[in-house]
């Protein structure tokens, strides 16, 4: 549904070019935009993509004239959850309008972009899940000290993960190197008592070098 799907395009930038904001360079504007509609993207080629900008489209045409006001795009944008302030969408107004007609019709003006908007987008989607399938295990790290920005973001990437009724159980600690020497030696003694003394040693001199820890615990709740 259009509901479940309209972050497809959230990758959208507004136009920033000056030019834009004047009808004399609107030959140029008209020319860019058919080339795009020629094209209509790489990847936004199938009955199902324009059919959901259609959809998506229709949403915020309150009026249901097949076309959209200013009022009604900024409308659409934050449905889209884009970033984009008032005069932000004014500026893609105007730079979609291209005859000048004070609204934006679906074929010729709203298509094009949305196309492109969607297959940036999807080029992002590929390319997060590239990075996962792409993932592994690392066991070796260098000496470079981990910053507060990096953490904060890899938490941010985290607790954004699917959980429960939005419980967010998780918690994640910053850990010092005298608790993590600490956690190592926890650990280290476990294997001991295993009779692993070669695991022990290794084990200690892998952790104890790794430059920056963060426990990540959950809540336990008491409910069955």
């Amino acid at each position: 549904t259009a509901a479940l799907n309209l972050s497809c395009v959230n990758s959208f930038v507004v136009p920033s070019s000056p030019e834009i904001h004047h009808r004399g360079v609107g030959n140029h504007i008209s020319a860019a935009m058919a080339a795009a509609s020629d094209e209509l993207g790489v990847l936004f080629t199938t009955t199902d993509d324009i059919e959901h900008a259609r959809e998506v489209f229709n949403l915020v045409d309150t009026n249901k004239n097949g076309s959209l006001s200013s009022s009604e795009l900024g409308k659409m944008l934050r449905m889209l959850s884009i970033d984009a302030s008032d005069s932000d969408a004014e500026a893609l107004f105007k730079y979609l309008d291209v005859d000048g007609s004070g609204s934006v019709s679906f074929d010729q003006e709203f298509l094009p972009w949305y196309a492109e908007a969607a297959d940036n987008a999807k080029l992002d989607t590929m390319a997060v899940q590239n990075v996962l399938l792409e993932r592994r295990t690392v066991t070796h790290f260098d000496q470079t000290p981990i910053s507060e920005d990096v953490l904060t973001r890899a938490v941010e990437c985290a607790i954004r993960a699917p959980n429960y009724s939005e419980s967010e159980p998780w918690r994640f600690i910053s850990v010092g190197p005298e608790t993590a020497r600490k956690i190592a030696q926890l650990r280290v003694d476990e294997l001991i008592d295993m009779g692993n003394y070669e695991g022990a040693g290794a084990k200690m001199k892998r952790w104890i070098d790794i430059p920056g820890w963060c426990v990540v615990t959950t809540k336990i709740s008491d409910d069955p």
